[in-house]
Protein backbone atom coordinates (compact mmCIF):
# COMPACT_ATOMS: atom_id res chain seq x y z
CA UNK A 1 0.00 0.00 0.00
CA UNK A 2 2.81 2.22 0.78
CA UNK A 3 3.98 1.79 -3.34
CA UNK A 4 2.23 4.74 -4.70
CA UNK A 5 3.67 4.01 -8.26
CA UNK A 6 2.52 0.16 -8.30
CA UNK A 7 -1.09 2.12 -6.65
CA UNK A 8 -1.95 4.52 -9.48
CA UNK A 9 -0.69 1.57 -11.89
CA UNK A 10 -3.70 -0.47 -10.18
CA UNK A 11 -6.34 2.57 -11.03
CA UNK A 12 -5.00 2.64 -14.63
CA UNK A 13 -4.99 -1.02 -14.88
CA UNK A 14 -8.77 -1.17 -13.30
CA UNK A 15 -10.02 1.66 -15.93
CA UNK A 16 -8.83 0.07 -18.77
CA UNK A 17 -10.18 -3.11 -18.21
CA UNK A 18 -13.18 -1.19 -17.47
CA UNK A 19 -13.12 1.00 -20.82
CA UNK A 20 -12.32 -1.93 -23.15
CA UNK A 21 -14.76 -4.82 -21.32
CA UNK A 22 -17.85 -3.08 -20.87
CA UNK A 23 -18.80 -3.22 -24.93
CA UNK A 24 -17.76 -7.23 -25.13
CA UNK A 25 -20.47 -9.18 -22.41
CA UNK A 26 -23.43 -8.50 -24.71
CA UNK A 27 -22.22 -7.90 -28.14
CA UNK A 28 -23.28 -11.80 -29.06
CA UNK A 29 -26.60 -10.12 -28.28
CA UNK A 30 -26.36 -7.23 -29.73
CA UNK A 31 -24.86 -8.98 -33.03
CA UNK A 32 -27.67 -11.75 -33.28
CA UNK A 33 -30.66 -9.39 -31.96
CA UNK A 34 -29.67 -5.77 -33.39
CA UNK A 35 -27.49 -7.13 -36.21
CA UNK A 36 -29.54 -9.82 -36.95
CA UNK A 37 -26.84 -12.26 -37.33
CA UNK A 38 -27.19 -15.98 -37.23
CA UNK A 39 -25.94 -18.53 -34.85
CA UNK A 40 -23.46 -20.07 -37.46
CA UNK A 41 -22.28 -16.57 -38.72
CA UNK A 42 -21.79 -15.77 -34.65
CA UNK A 43 -19.39 -18.65 -34.88
CA UNK A 44 -17.68 -17.18 -37.61
CA UNK A 45 -16.95 -14.00 -36.00
CA UNK A 46 -16.18 -16.13 -33.02
CA UNK A 47 -13.43 -17.80 -34.69
CA UNK A 48 -12.14 -14.04 -36.39
CA UNK A 49 -11.41 -13.69 -32.40
CA UNK A 50 -9.77 -16.79 -31.81
CA UNK A 51 -7.48 -15.73 -34.26
CA UNK A 52 -6.86 -12.30 -33.35
CA UNK A 53 -6.14 -13.49 -29.97
CA UNK A 54 -3.24 -15.76 -31.50
CA UNK A 55 -1.81 -12.97 -33.99
CA UNK A 56 -2.12 -10.05 -31.25
CA UNK A 57 -0.37 -12.11 -28.98
CA UNK A 58 2.36 -12.94 -30.79
CA UNK A 59 2.34 -9.31 -31.94
CA UNK A 60 2.41 -7.47 -28.72
CA UNK A 61 4.73 -9.60 -27.13
CA UNK A 62 7.35 -8.12 -29.54
CA UNK A 63 6.48 -4.41 -28.07
CA UNK A 64 7.65 -2.60 -25.51
CA UNK A 65 5.02 -3.34 -22.57
CA UNK A 66 3.97 0.71 -22.35
CA UNK A 67 3.59 0.75 -26.10
CA UNK A 68 2.07 -2.54 -26.08
CA UNK A 69 -0.21 -1.36 -23.61
CA UNK A 70 -1.24 1.55 -25.52
CA UNK A 71 -1.41 0.11 -28.48
CA UNK A 72 -3.99 -2.53 -27.20
CA UNK A 73 -6.20 0.13 -25.88
CA UNK A 74 -6.01 1.70 -29.43
CA UNK A 75 -7.14 -1.49 -31.53
CA UNK A 76 -9.75 -2.28 -28.80
CA UNK A 77 -11.40 0.73 -29.50
CA UNK A 78 -11.48 -0.18 -33.12
CA UNK A 79 -13.28 -3.52 -32.16
CA UNK A 80 -16.28 -1.05 -30.54
CA UNK A 81 -16.54 1.21 -33.59
CA UNK A 82 -16.14 -1.56 -36.05
CA UNK A 83 -19.02 -3.08 -34.11
CA UNK A 84 -21.30 -0.10 -33.52
CA UNK A 85 -20.90 1.07 -37.20
CA UNK A 86 -20.12 -2.10 -38.91
CA UNK A 87 -23.36 -3.65 -41.34
CA UNK A 88 -21.57 -6.78 -42.82
CA UNK A 89 -20.00 -10.04 -41.26
CA UNK A 90 -16.28 -9.21 -42.49
CA UNK A 91 -16.46 -5.83 -41.10
CA UNK A 92 -17.81 -7.63 -37.97
CA UNK A 93 -15.18 -10.67 -37.83
CA UNK A 94 -12.51 -7.79 -37.89
CA UNK A 95 -14.02 -5.92 -34.93
CA UNK A 96 -13.54 -9.13 -33.18
CA UNK A 97 -10.14 -10.06 -34.73
CA UNK A 98 -9.16 -6.79 -33.19
CA UNK A 99 -10.24 -7.80 -29.62
CA UNK A 100 -7.49 -9.81 -29.02
CA UNK A 101 -5.82 -6.62 -28.11
CA UNK A 102 -7.55 -6.94 -24.72
CA UNK A 103 -6.40 -10.68 -23.88
CA UNK A 104 -2.98 -9.12 -25.42
CA UNK A 105 -2.96 -6.25 -23.28
CA UNK A 106 -3.18 -7.34 -19.75
CA UNK A 107 0.66 -9.20 -19.64
CA UNK A 108 1.59 -6.01 -21.30
CA UNK A 109 0.43 -3.62 -17.84
CA UNK A 110 1.94 -7.15 -15.57
CA UNK A 111 5.56 -6.39 -17.57
CA UNK A 112 5.68 -3.10 -16.15
CA UNK A 113 4.36 -3.81 -12.71
CA UNK A 114 7.18 -5.98 -12.34
CA UNK A 115 9.65 -2.68 -12.37
CA UNK A 116 7.82 -1.30 -9.54
CA UNK A 117 8.12 -4.07 -7.20
CA UNK A 118 10.99 -6.18 -5.24
CA UNK A 119 11.88 -9.56 -6.93
CA UNK A 120 10.51 -11.11 -3.77
CA UNK A 121 6.89 -9.88 -4.24
CA UNK A 122 6.42 -10.61 -7.71
CA UNK A 123 3.42 -13.36 -6.51
CA UNK A 124 2.00 -11.18 -4.17
CA UNK A 125 1.64 -8.46 -7.25
CA UNK A 126 0.33 -10.90 -9.83
CA UNK A 127 -2.15 -11.88 -7.14
CA UNK A 128 -3.37 -8.25 -6.85
CA UNK A 129 -3.51 -7.50 -9.98
CA UNK A 130 -5.79 -10.32 -11.13
CA UNK A 131 -7.77 -9.57 -8.02
CA UNK A 132 -8.59 -5.76 -9.68
CA UNK A 133 -9.02 -7.69 -13.02
CA UNK A 134 -11.34 -9.67 -11.99
CA UNK A 135 -13.21 -7.26 -9.61
CA UNK A 136 -13.92 -5.31 -12.48
CA UNK A 137 -14.76 -8.28 -14.85
CA UNK A 138 -17.32 -9.18 -12.26
CA UNK A 139 -18.67 -5.23 -11.73
CA UNK A 140 -19.03 -4.31 -15.74
CA UNK A 141 -21.75 -6.78 -17.47
CA UNK A 142 -24.35 -5.46 -14.53
CA UNK A 143 -23.47 -2.03 -15.86
CA UNK A 144 -23.55 -2.99 -19.64
CA UNK A 145 -26.86 -4.55 -19.10
CA UNK A 146 -28.29 -1.46 -18.09
CA UNK A 147 -27.13 0.44 -20.50
CA UNK A 148 -28.09 -2.18 -23.42
CA UNK A 149 -31.67 -1.68 -21.34
CA UNK A 150 -31.32 1.85 -22.41
CA UNK A 151 -30.37 1.66 -26.02
CA UNK A 152 -28.25 -1.47 -27.38
CA UNK A 153 -25.80 0.86 -29.27
CA UNK A 154 -24.92 3.20 -26.29
CA UNK A 155 -22.11 1.16 -24.52
CA UNK A 156 -20.13 1.38 -28.19
CA UNK A 157 -19.67 5.25 -28.26
CA UNK A 158 -19.22 4.93 -24.69
CA UNK A 159 -16.70 2.27 -24.65
CA UNK A 160 -14.85 4.54 -27.03
CA UNK A 161 -15.03 7.80 -25.23
CA UNK A 162 -13.82 5.66 -22.14
CA UNK A 163 -11.01 4.16 -24.05
CA UNK A 164 -9.92 7.19 -25.46
CA UNK A 165 -9.76 8.43 -21.58
CA UNK A 166 -7.77 5.47 -20.50
CA UNK A 167 -5.24 5.82 -23.14
CA UNK A 168 -4.38 9.47 -21.78
CA UNK A 169 -4.41 8.09 -18.28
CA UNK A 170 -2.13 5.44 -19.03
CA UNK A 171 0.19 7.05 -20.92
CA UNK A 172 0.64 9.94 -18.56
CA UNK A 173 0.57 7.24 -14.86
CA UNK A 174 2.09 4.34 -16.49
CA UNK A 175 5.95 3.93 -15.29
CA UNK A 176 8.45 4.25 -17.91
CA UNK A 177 11.45 2.33 -18.23
CA UNK A 178 13.72 5.53 -18.01
CA UNK A 179 12.11 6.04 -14.56
CA UNK A 180 13.23 2.98 -13.10
CA UNK A 181 16.60 3.38 -14.23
Amino acid sequence: MSNSRFIALMGVLAFAIFSMYIAQPLTPNFLEGVRGLSLSQTGLIFTAGALGNSIMAMVFSRMNPRWGFLAAQAVVMLFALFIWKGTSLPIFALGYFLLGGFRAGRPMIMAQARDLVHESQMGVTYGVMETVSAVVSIVTPPIAGILFEISPFIVYPISIGLIAVSIIFSSIYMPRKEAHA
